[in-house]
């Protein structure tokens, strides 16, 4: 994130973030029923958050991935 975020954005990226992490269902629901109401700084930085966690679990998939692709090494004796 390149600007510096309100309090509120931030309280909202820090529980957006681990609620998306670690309840993805639960975000999305709550993310529905919120957004009826007002696009507030909270629920922007829900927004945030959900977004930064996305990003880490696509580069730890990502990791994974080539791990399983690295031809294994053989033991040379």
């Amino acid at each position: 994130m390149q600007e510096e975020l309100t309090p509120m954005q931030l309280k909202g990226f820090n529980s957006g973030y681990e609620l998306a992490k670690h309840e993805p269902e639960l975000f999305n629901k709550l993310l529905s029923s919120l957004e009826r109401n007002n696009d507030t700084e909270y629920i922007q930085g829900l927004k945030f958050g959900k977004g930064q966690a996305d990003r880490e679990n696509l580069l730890e998939q990502l990791k994974q991935s080539q791990e399983r692709n690295r031809p294994k090494e053989k033991d040379r004796d």
